[in-house]
């Protein structure tokens, strides 16, 4: 730590972004009241933790990007003592993924050796105005889940089938095994499963794309101008993300596991077809054994 830590920590908690320092062994001794915001977790949660203990997930790729392999910037700052940029996955205290934009500087003792890093990081800008495609009074919002409802999304639906967007792909995202979760841990842990799940999804989710409850334990998600590559990049990106949720429960880390199945709006479709086609894609997955 500098050595006007007093001067410094003040400072730090005047900034817009989040921010924590940690130690050569990796070991957090700073942690910003605007980091608290963002994640959930406060200062007194996380210093003296190492900052890999559960909080973050390897750094996350961009759409469209392939896994670089490379280590996460606090790593790569404290082995070569240049300041490191990377997209990383915080996990929030309630068990969702958040995608951010983090800057790891190294601070440097009285000798030029790198005795500490500091990250900086923000939310990427992705979910927001993608929750908005619906902007009339009726539309709803699921109390529960944060995202819009299904009859919300039953509704946009409904509107993109009768505009016949083109290249419009369309989403069926479900949580397996919500029925044996109810049984063995109630209907409580079930509901706190797909908050984290939905949460994560809708930070994560490109504008104008549109996010919303279905039937099950299921979503929806509609991505207009989209490709077959693109539906492809996204549907594994997705799958990621939500088998990257955890929510600790009576002392238990719950990790849930998705299926994401994906298509294209034909100009046969109804509503009822596409949600067959989808579903009918997602048992072939389920067959198969994949996600």
């Amino acid at each position: 730590m500098p050595a006007n830590t007093e001067f410094f920590q003040q400072f730090a908690e005047l900034l817009p972004f989040g921010m924590y320092v940690v130690d050569r062994q990796g070991r957090i001794v700073f942690w910003n009241d605007r980091a608290s915001q963002i994640t959930g977790y406060r200062a007194h949660d996380l210093v003296g933790r190492l900052y890999h203990d559960g909080l973050f997930a390897p750094c996350a790729p961009k759409e469209n990007e392939p896994e670089s392999g490379e280590s996460c910037p606090i790593e790569s700052a404290i082995r070569d003592g240049k300041p490191v940029e990377a997209h990383q996955l915080l996990r929030h205290r309630q068990g969702h993924r958040i995608p951010v934009l983090a800057q790891a500087i190294p601070i440097r003792d009285d000798h030029g050796h790198v005795a500490a890093v500091a990250e900086i990081f923000q939310e990427e800008q992705a979910g927001a105005e993608g929750l908005c495609w619906i902007t009339r009074a009726e539309a709803q919002s699921d109390p529960v889940l944060g995202i819009p409802s299904r009859a919300t999304a039953r509704q946009q639906l409904e509107i993109s089938l009768a505009q016949r967007s083109t290249g419009l792909g369309v989403f069926l995202i479900e949580v397996e095994n919500i029925d044996q979760f109810a049984r063995s841990r109630g209907k409580e842990m079930v509901v706190a499963v797909l908050r984290a799940v939905a949460q994560t999804l809708a930070h994560a989710m490109p504008v104008p794309h549109f996010l919303g409850a279905w039937e099950n334990g299921s979503f929806l998600i509609l991505a207009p101008n989209s490709t077959s590559e693109l539906n492809d990049a996204l549907q594994q990106r997705l799958a990621a993300l939500g088998n990257g949720c955890a929510i600790s429960w009576w002392g238990d880390e719950v990790v849930p596991h998705v299926r994401v199945a994906c298509t294209m709006l034909e100009q046969q479709d109804t509503a009822a077809s596409l949600i067959a086609r989808l579903e009918a894609l997602q048992m072939r997955a389920a067959s198969a054994g994949e996600r």
